[in-house]
């Protein structure tokens, strides 16, 4: 039975609220049994409730991502020996509960019930020790990110279906609203990566950033970009509007020199991930960790192992 935390809720909408949340999991989990989500948690403190459960490092929590902000989190953790979920949701931005949220409100939730679903299938293959083990090593790095990739992928190409089919039922059409703005934030980002990493290593050659600050500022934007393009690319059906985005995404000088290449390649695999996505594929997600290592190199990085930290190698770029 999950629990249901409705605090960040207008106090006159929360029966409501309740109602609609249960019905959207059963939705997304129509066997009781496999429903791991222990919590929903609505909250306006949406920050400090995720870093209390989280404690990476000691650090808090920060919401502000190179690929937008986020207003949802899952985490997992261990109840009675077994693997459970809570969900945060971000009471500003739902907190309200309009009428005419319900689908937002949907494809957040079912979004982050495609977590749990993934996390479970890999729990199970892997344990609890490997499945709240921090990244260790450039390997380790490589295959964490190649990881949230996949699983932001299948979450927004699993909700995509979702709400295809629920339109069809209904006889309208989905809209492209948020696939567009993640479009947009995308092309934003690729006009400038050439010129960005560019200045990065200017700015290492002069010792205005050290090698651990250089490799964190340009992997993180390349993983951002990545990530984008996984919302952006899970799309079914999309408007012409956002074929035209696309279209033109594939023109930009920044995605010629960055993900030309690779990008092909990466959505391949994503593909035939979300054609087993029952089954947790290792082997698939190793791919995609193999063409994000080519993209850092394509940047002038060469990261390898030390016996501790990393060495990193860097050449410019014209």
């Amino acid at each position: 039975m999950t629990q249901i935390f409705l605090d960040g809720v207008k106090e006159d909408r929360r029966e409501k609220a309740e109602a609609e949340i249960k019905k959207i999991l059963d939705t997304v989990f129509p066997d009781d049994e496999k429903n791991l989500v222990d919590s929903v948690d609505i909250t306006d403190a949406f920050q400090e409730k995720i870093t209390g459960l989280v404690k990476e490092n000691e650090t808090n929590y920060d919401p502000h991502h190179e690929y937008g902000t986020a207003y949802a989190k899952t985490i997992p953790f261990i109840k009675k020996g077994k693997l459970a979920y809570a969900i945060i949701l971000d009471g500003n931005s739902v907190g309200e509960w309009k009428d005419d949220q319900r689908i937002f409100r949907f494809a957040t939730l079912a979004h982050e019930s495609a977590h749990v679903a993934d996390g479970f299938r890999r729990w199970l293959e892997i344990g609890n020790e490997s499945f709240f083990a921090r990244p260790s090593g450039k390997q380790g790095w490589l295959f964490h990110n190649a990881l949230v990739i996949w699983e932001e992928y299948d979450a927004n190409r699993l909700v995509a279906e979702i709400l295809e089919d629920t339109a069809k039922e209904l006889g309208g059409k989905v809209r492209n609203d948020l696939i567009l703005r993640h479009a947009e934030e995308l092309i934003v980002l690729l006009e400038g990566i050439h010129d960005f990493v560019k200045q990065s290593i200017r700015d290492f050659r002069f010792w205005k950033l050290n090698p651990t600050e250089l490799c964190y500022k340009i992997t993180s934007k390349i993983c951002g970009i990545l990530i984008l393009c996984a919302y952006t690319f899970a799309t079914v059906n999309p408007s012409n509007q956002v074929n035209e985005e696309m279209a033109d995404t594939g023109k930009l000088e920044g995605y010629q020199f960055l993900l030309s290449a690779h990008w092909p390649k990466i959505q391949s695999t994503l593909d035939e991930l979300y054609l087993d996505r029952k089954r947790y594929r290792p082997d698939l997600i190793e791919k995609i960790s193999r063409e994000i290592d080519e993209i850092v190199r394509q940047c002038g990085l060469e990261i390898s192992d030390a016996a501790e930290g990393f060495y990193l190698d860097v050449r410019d770029i014209e």
